[in-house]
């Protein structure tokens, strides 16, 4: 039986992967290279250190994974000043599951980015744990990150549950263990997730789905 919940932060707690898509677009202009939707896909999901190796990979710029890694997280907190938005339904969902499940963060982005955006959106205070990707030495699809969210809140992880919104996300659960909830937005909705995987297009589906388990 499932007895926790451990979502992803961007792009299923706050619609931050187009806000991503703009900050590395801007960053990488900046170096006269051209970033394309297809780079976007092969970087959702992964740690901005990865996520940077796959950019520059890529573009072939002429920059480090360190160097780009620091300038991508300082243009995505300046676009987000101006643009972050919460997920739609991720207040319902949260209100649901909050008295029945114990709930955590497990996601790709370094924890004080993390803490700020949730802090931002009035989120922070309703998580037991957080775990960001600079707090894990290997990044989703390893399933590290997912593992150390369960046992920071000490269920096994066949016992939880993980929302996820990328292929390498939901990797990461599965590896680990856990039922994936897959919620779909614009960028996702075209991509081959695992057959294992329960898909739904919105976080109003899965509160539904979960009342309805529930009943």
């Amino acid at each position: 039986m499932e007895k926790a919940i451990v979502f992803d932060m961007d792009g299923v707690i706050i619609e931050s992967e187009p806000l991503y898509r703009i900050a590395a677009n801007n960053v990488v202009n900046r170096y006269g290279g051209i970033y394309t939707e297809e780079i976007g896909k092969k970087e959702m999901g992964l740690g901005i250190m990865d996520a940077s190796k796959v950019i520059i990979q890529e573009t072939a710029i002429n920059s480090t994974p360190e160097r780009f890694s620091h300038e991508y997280i300082e243009e995505y907190l300046k676009v987000s000043e101006k643009l972050l938005k919460k997920n739609r339904g991720i207040d319902e969902l949260i209100d649901y599951v909050k008295n029945k499940y114990r709930i955590a963060v497990a996601s790709s982005t370094n924890i004080k980015v993390v803490e700020i955006l949730l802090k931002k959106i009035n989120l922070y205070d309703k998580f037991e744990y957080l775990v960001g990707g600079d707090m894990v030495s290997k990044a989703k699809p390893d399933p590290q990150i997912y593992l150390k969210a369960s046992s920071k809140i000490n269920i096994l992880p066949e016992n939880c549950i993980a929302i996820e919104d990328s292929v390498n996300g939901a990797i990461s659960a599965l590896k680990a263990g856990m039922k994936v909830f897959i919620v779909k937005h614009s960028l996702s909705e075209n991509l081959a997730f695992p057959d294992n995987c329960i898909i739904f297009d919105n976080l109003i589906q899965i509160r539904n789905y979960l009342i309805k388990q529930n009943s």
